[in-house]
Formats: structure tokens, sequence, C-alpha cells
């Protein structure tokens, strides 16, 4: 284990006892730990899984995982919501072009957090997984007309979505699955924060 791997794991215990001081509260009154992500982003921890080469610390994967762990023993809400953000940045990094991660990772070192939404209502579940969004080619690129996507962790306090969807005409994502990254804001997106599904 490196010495950077373990100063880390020191500061996401010390972390977690904070963070712990209010999990309680967050799980009564329904709310998101943002302020949690405030110090998380401040102390730069937001740049763990980004290249080194873009500004990040790059740690590697069972780093990430200690990490995750230690935090989630404060506060399991901040320890969920920080994976799907971290999982979704190792995503774009293996899957997308070096000036796509460039401009990407130049945003998250700005602090910027984002959500990655795969599921959507009555087509993902435990056993069975489809995703009926569909990427039409236009000029340009490609165009979603209408998606709907459920348990987005992060909701209205991600400043983009990863967004999974097919191409137009395929199956499966197996077949041509694409991902794109829509900056919250964009006009047609809406978010809405729904508890009983």
């Amino acid at each position: 284990v490196s010495p950077t791997s373990v100063e880390l794991i020191k500061e996401a215990e010390q972390l977690s006892a904070d963070f712990a001081t209010r999990a309680a509260e967050h799980d009564r009154d329904y709310t998101f730990p943002i302020e949690n992500f405030n110090l998380l982003k401040d102390r730069g921890l937001h740049k763990l899984v980004m290249p080194k080469e873009f500004g990040g610390m790059g740690v590697d994967d069972l780093t990430l995982a200690r990490f995750i762990n230690r935090i989630a023993r404060g506060c399991p809400s901040t320890a969920a919501a920080a994976t799907m953000n971290l999982v979704a940045q190792k995503i774009f990094n293996s899957t997308a072009t070096f000036e796509q991660r460039r401009k990407f990772f130049e945003e998250i070192g700005e602090g910027r957090w984002v959500a990655a939404t795969t599921s959507e209502p009555d087509s993902s579940f435990r056993t069975e997984f489809e995703v009926h969004t569909q990427f039409e080619p236009c000029k340009g690129g490609y165009l979603i007309r209408s998606a709907e996507k459920r348990y987005v962790t992060w909701g209205e306090f991600a400043d983009k979505f990863m967004v999974l969807g097919r191409k137009a005409g395929v199956q499966s994502v197996e077949e041509g699955g694409l991902s794109a990254m829509i900056n919250n804001g964009t006009e047609g997106l809406e978010v809405e924060g729904i508890w009983s599904v």
C-alpha cells in the first residue's frame, strides 16, 4: 500500500467521523448531504479517479474501494452518491476520446459533479435490464427526443448527467450502446424529486 493511499484512508476516516454527526438527520428528513460533498471538493477529493495527466489523483481501484468503505461507515448516503459520481468518471475515461476526456475532466477539476443515469421505469430490474432511450443520428451527432430515467442518485444536485442509451434501430446496448453528457439546466431536461417509486 502506497504512502498516498495510507494518507487518503486516514483522511476518509476523519471525514467519516464528521459525516456521521449529520447522517441520521439527513436520513430522517430525506435530504441530500450536499455539505459533505462541498467538504470533499474543498479537499480536492472530487479528483480521486481523475487521471493524473488531467490534474487528478488517479488512484487505483483498491484505494478507491477502501476510501468509499471508510466514508460509508459515517454516512452511507454520501458513500453511495460519491460512488455513482466516481464510477461515471471512470466509465467516461475508458470510453471517450482524448479531447472529450480533456474537456470533461477540466470541468470535474473545477468542481462539477456528474450523475450516472441508466435505470428506466418498467425496464430496469435485478434480473432484467433494458434501455429504451434512443439516440437518433442528426447533423453534428445524435439527438435524444425523449427519455425517462429513474433512481438518479444525485438528482437536482448534479451538474451533469451521463445518460445511457442505444442507437436508434438497434435492439440492445450490447449491439449499439451510446452515452451522452448532458448539463443540468439544458432546455428540455426536467428533474423531479419523486421518492415513492
